[in-house]
């Protein structure tokens, strides 16, 4: 099992390594990156569901309530994963027309990139909050 401290540094790396990703004054994302995290992404959120279940299991008292609020982390999780994903996927793709320009290979939208920060955001602070209040790690 994977130790709540680990958990906790990767996905903060993984939040430090897409915001290094991300150039803000041109909107050029480094696709390399981008793939490497969500990738990391992906690893972390298998960890963290092994993680929690094995608290829950280990704390009966508190089973319930780490497992409800393990779950819904978990969905925010994999929410963020996915949008990480489609951030990967614009990175990737060639030159492609938006609604005013053509916009380069390895452009995002702005749409997207604030949306993949904002939940990489809320992501790592409802995860500290839970790792303080839930498994008390």
């Amino acid at each position: 099992m994977v130790h709540v401290r680990e958990i906790d540094a990767a996905l903060r790396s993984i939040r430090t390594n897409v915001i290094s990703a991300i150039d803000v004054e041109t909107g050029k994302v480094n696709y390399g990156v981008i793939s490497a995290q969500s990738a990391a992404l992906k690893k972390w959120v298998d960890d963290f569901e092994n993680m929690y279940v094995e608290e829950a299991k280990r704390k009966p008292i508190e089973a319930n309530k780490i497992a409800s609020e393990g779950r819904a982390l978990l969905e925010e999780a994999w929410h963020a994963y996915e949008v990480l994903l489609d951030v990967e996927l614009q990175a990737g793709e060639p030159p492609r027309p938006t609604k005013y320009e053509t916009l380069p290979s390895g452009v995002v939208s702005g749409e997207s990139r604030t949306e993949v920060l904002s939940l990489l955001r809320d992501l790592t602070n409802k995860f500290s909050k839970f790792r303080r209040e839930a498994i008390k790690g």
